[in-house]
């Protein structure tokens, strides 16, 4: 009797004990995210590192491990743990998801895939893993592959605006520009301030010598983002292209007052003067563009000025 009493007293001790180790990596686990959300990374990584060592089959605490050291900057400790934490659970999403992420920042173009084509096949219909592993396909300039993948992902989710910017790109670079202008199109229907999209709607309309377009597409994006000095270029070389040279004039101007060494700008004003029979102030653009390097100043300089 006494000692089936002693047996019972020991396990209710053990469950006691055991209950008291789960609270306190429960705790440890609320103060590692509470620290992390802080963004005292190094103290969440002590955290982590004491939850570990008690129970190291948490793959949980190597995952949110893998996160803090990543947000400190130590991505291969962060693309160690989330390997960990896919060895503990290799049909967990996240830790894939986590990996890919971490493998692209590292350059492993490869492995990212990888980790990628795993979790599409552990869960097929989430968009937002079509639409990044097409991202990695582009940086891999595999562009019709990509293309593959934007179009799934749009299949899933209708409203992913980047979808629609980055099918863009992907059509631009396959020579499908009506495609392309698509896409652009949706995009800013989803984002009327997408200014990157306004710029590449507008080069491929340029492309396409719709010139007019262009100019609408620019100034918009100008609207948006006054000071690129991008934007005023490019505006004054579609209005050069037009023939309205006081336009072009106008627009190299605002580059130049933004950028007053911007020798792209400052030869393209001494062309547009010169065509404007105001050859003695061309050549005194094409002067200065030739002091700061640009090569076709220096023929224009020999051609054109006495």
């Amino acid at each position: 009797m006494f000692k089936n009493l002693y047996l019972l007293f020991i396990l209710a001790a053990h469950s006691l004990a055991c209950l008291g180790q789960e609270q306190n990596v429960d705790s440890l686990f609320h103060k590692g995210l509470q620290l992390f959300n802080n963004g005292e990374y190094n103290e969440s990584i002590k955290q982590y590192d004491i939850i570990i060592t008690a129970k190291p089959e948490a793959y949980i605490a190597y995952m949110d491990r893998g996160n803090a050291k990543k947000y400190n900057g130590d991505i291969n400790g962060a693309l160690l743990d989330f390997s960990k934490a896919i060895e503990l659970d290799q049909y967990n999403p996240q830790a894939y998801f986590n990996r890919a992420i971490v493998n692209d920042q590292l350059g492993d173009f490869s492995a990212a895939l990888a980790d990628y084509d795993k979790i599409i096949s552990i869960e097929p219909n989430v968009a937002i893993t079509h639409f990044l592993r097409g991202m990695i396909n582009m940086k891999l300039y595999r562009y019709d592959i990509a293309l593959n993948d934007f179009d799934v992902a749009i299949q899933k989710e209708h409203f992913m605006e980047q979808v629609y910017f980055n099918r863009g790109i992907a059509n631009h670079n396959l020579g499908k520009l009506e495609l392309a202008l698509q896409d652009y199109s949706k995009t800013l229907q989803l984002n009327p301030k997408n200014v990157r999209a306004y710029i590449n709607r507008a080069n491929i309309q340029i492309e396409l010598s719709l010139l007019d377009e262009a100019i609408v597409d620019l100034e918009r994006a100008i609207y948006l983002n006054s000071d690129n000095t991008a934007l005023y270029y490019n505006l004054g070389n579609v209005f050069q292209k037009q023939g309205d040279l006081i336009m072009a004039i106008t627009n190299y101007n605002k580059v130049i007052s933004l950028d007053e060494n911007h020798t792209d700008a400052i030869f393209n004003r001494g062309s547009a003067k010169y065509s404007k029979e105001n050859p003695t102030e061309a050549c005194l653009d094409w002067k200065k563009a030739a002091d700061l390097g640009h090569s076709n100043a220096y023929s224009s300089l020999i051609r054109f000025c006495k």
